[in-house]
């Protein structure tokens, strides 16, 4: 599966993807890693197709406030990539990604950068995954929690689907200054596919 982050360069931690099982399916996907995200950016995964049947796990946590976005098509996502490439060629941020480009559709760096940031063009995601950091109980942490008991949401995509940590003002979201700190969240992942039932 390839892998790109709109980022210099990521923390410490590990990432694996694993053909382990557990129960009622098999972990098709698996993040526990601490990444670093410039203001004005994001981080991105693209995840594996779960044959529309599957579930997700999902704890992240930050110093910051931040918004997770779950998207469950690559068209959508596209125009959230988009934003945060023009975003960050407008504002001087940080970004490894050069064209912006998206499977179909490449933007150089010439894009339309009206058409990126136009209500119409910034999808919020899933309903349900898609949310912002809220207070870690009497910590100093921000968290996003997926179901929010600690279990699984089910998930029902076909193809490959896109979970996004952002730090980029995008849409109605967390505000983010340009000289503001890195954020430096710890993701912690599973993805499931249920139709390898052990």
């Amino acid at each position: 599966m390839r892998r790109r982050a709109f980022l210099a360069s990521l923390g410490a931690g590990v990432a694996a993807t694993t053909g382990g099982c557990v129960a009622d399916g098999r972990v098709a996907r698996e993040i526990a890693k601490e990444v670093r995200i410039e203001p004005l950016t994001a981080w991105w995964e693209e995840l594996p197709s779960v044959g529309g049947n599957g579930a997700l796990s999902l704890t992240v946590r930050a110093d910051q406030q931040f918004d997770v976005y779950y998207f469950t098509d690559k068209s959508t996502f596209s125009q959230y990539r988009l934003y945060i490439y023009n975003r960050a060629q407008t504002d001087g941020a940080t970004t490894n990604d050069t064209t912006a480009e998206s499977t179909g559709n490449t933007t150089t760096t010439g894009g339309n950068t009206t058409a990126a940031t136009s209500d119409s063009s910034m999808p919020a995601g899933h309903d349900d995954i898609s949310q912002a950091a809220v207070p870690k109980g009497d910590s100093d942490k921000y968290e996003v929690q997926v179901p929010d008991d600690g279990g699984r949401r089910s998930i029902e995509t076909e193809g490959a689907h896109y979970l996004a940590i952002d730090h980029s003002n995008y849409g109605a979201g967390v505000e983010v200054k340009r000289f503001q700190d890195p954020l430096s969240p710890f993701i912690d992942l599973k993805v499931i596919d249920e139709e390898s039932i052990i």
